[in-house]
C-alpha cells in the first residue's frame, strides 16, 4: 500500500467536495477507503462518512452533509 497514493485520493476528494463536485468526491473517498481500509483518519472523517452514507442523521445535520447527498 502506497500511503502517498491514499493521501492523494483523499485530498482530491476534499478538493472536489469544496468545488461542489460531490459525485466525483465520493468516488475518490471510496477509492481512498479501498486503498487503506484501516486508516482511522479516513474512516472517522466526517466528510468521508457523509459522502459514503455512513453518518447518522444527527452527524449529517451537524456537518451540513444532508445538503449534498443524492436524493435517490
Amino acid at each position: 500500500m502506497n500511503a502517498q497514493l491514499v493521501e492523494a485520493h483523499f485530498n482530491a476528494a476534499l478538493a472536489l467536495h469544496q468545488l461542489g463536485r460531490h459525485e466525483e468526491a465520493t468516488q475518490f473517498f471510496v477509492r481512498a477507503g479501498e486503498l487503506d481500509p484501516e486508516n482511522q483518519s479516513i474512516l472517522t472523517s466526517t466528510l468521508y462518512r457523509n459522502h459514503l452514507g455512513l453518518s447518522s442523521t444527527l452527524e449529517r445535520h451537524m456537518s451540513g452533509g444532508y445538503r449534498y447527498q443524492d436524493k435517490k
